[in-house]
């Protein structure tokens, strides 16, 4: 099973089901291109990077989007995510949220938030 597999099925039965104001979600791998196209930097460079598009029923303060975006970082990390054993690249993953707004897709923290 793909991380991006993993990811969404964690999301969909943990997350999700916590915060009501999670509508919708999309799991994409940035660089899954490269990745399949077998392009050396995107194999040896630049690591898996997965982000999680969120929308929402409404605007989510700073400290709700901090909230769901630290507990989806650790469940990934309990994930066990595939490392890129050449560099050592430990994949990352953040989040990012659209109330629908017309802003799109946003994240906000307090100052010193590690996304």
């Amino acid at each position: 099973m793909s991380n991006k597999t993993k990811i969404e099925k964690v999301i969909s039965k943990i997350i999700v089901p916590q915060h009501p104001e999670l509508l919708e979600f999309e799991v994409k791998d940035l660089f899954e291109d490269m990745y399949d196209s077998g392009t050396q930097l995107g194999q040896q460079m630049l690591g898996r990077q997965y982000v999680i598009e969120f929308i929402t029923s409404e605007c989510l303060d700073t400290k709700k989007q901090m909230e769901i975006d630290t507990e989806v970082k650790s469940l990934f990390v309990m994930l066990s995510p595939d490392v890129n054993t050449l560099h050592q690249k430990t994949p990352k993953i953040s989040c990012f949220f659209d109330c629908e707004d017309g802003e799109g897709f946003v994240f906000s923290s307090e100052y010193g938030y590690n996304h």
